[in-house]
């Protein structure tokens, strides 16, 4: 089966939260996601490559995604939520795309093709994305830097690369959310309501 990424995008909805809320939490709700990688490599005259088979899947846990049932279920708190999703979902696209430019090089051995993926894991890691977007939106409850975060991952999700790039299926790839964050493709400042 050839390479490919699964749930790039899910719509959440309130019957996605069906974990134990903590006793301790002072917030409303949490999701949790993650993004799941499998793969395969051929060696061949002292060379390895990685196989066109690398899945990566963006997964949420439903099981520890929970929502206090006295909290008022808004849809600002559900696409406070939602973003999260589309964070881990984005790091696990750009992350494939990276994976992708590996089928064409060669690697000396298995742990040398391993310590690459393993690198690029680690620039793809959505926690410290996570990390940032919670205390800069107050976990949604400061409506304009939530509207920022959204235009910055919308932008992730519709505006092509600089310089213009595109898939062996002619599909043009979208700038990557670490690029958007980092302001190198100028300010996200969203209209207001």
């Amino acid at each position: 089966m050839p390479s490919r990424l699964v749930n790039l995008r899910r719509t959440v909805s309130w019957n996605d939260f069906t974990g134990q809320v903590p006793a301790n939490s002072s917030h409303a709700a949490h999701i949790e996601t993650n993004m799941n990688l499998q793969y395969g490599h051929a060696s061949s005259g002292g060379q390895t490559h990685l196989s066109d088979n690398v899945v990566v899947t963006v997964q949420l846990h439903r099981n520890q995604s929970w929502a206090k049932p006295g909290a008022v279920r808004t849809a600002a708190l559900l696409n406070h939520e939602q973003r999260h999703y589309d964070i881990t979902a984005l790091m696990a696209r750009d992350f494939f795309l990276d994976l992708m430019q590996l089928k064409d090089r060669t690697f000396a051995s298995v742990a040398a093709l391993r310590q690459e993926i393993t690198r690029l894991a680690g620039v793809y890691a959505s926690q410290p994305v996570h990390d940032q977007y919670d205390p800069e939106t107050n976990h949604g409850l400061r409506p304009n830097d939530q509207r920022r975060w959204n235009c910055m991952i919308d932008r992730a999700f519709t505006q092509p690369r600089t310089p213009l790039t595109r898939a062996p299926d002619g599909a043009v790839y979208k700038i990557r959310l670490l690029e958007v964050i980092g302001g190198n493709t100028g300010a996200c400042v969203p209209a207001t309501p």
